[in-house]
């Protein structure tokens, strides 16, 4: 539940978007999220990725 929570105001606070990689896996492959900022194509100056590992501690968490 914290963890939907905090994804949750990842994307409506900080504006921030889920995109699923690889893009083209199909529903029986492998694949994850990282989140990124809605003017990712147009902010050429900064770049902040979130990836969360395999772990229990998810992307925008710092601790459990």
């Amino acid at each position: 539940i914290l963890t939907n929570h905090i994804y949750n105001l990842m994307e409506t606070e900080q504006n921030m978007k889920r995109v699923y990689l690889p893009r083209n896996a199909g529903d029986d492959e492998p694949r994850s999220f990282v989140f990124v900022s809605n003017n990712i194509k147009t902010n050429g100056d900064k770049l902040m990725i979130l990836i969360h590992g395999s772990g229990a501690v998810r992307a925008g968490q710092w601790a459990r």
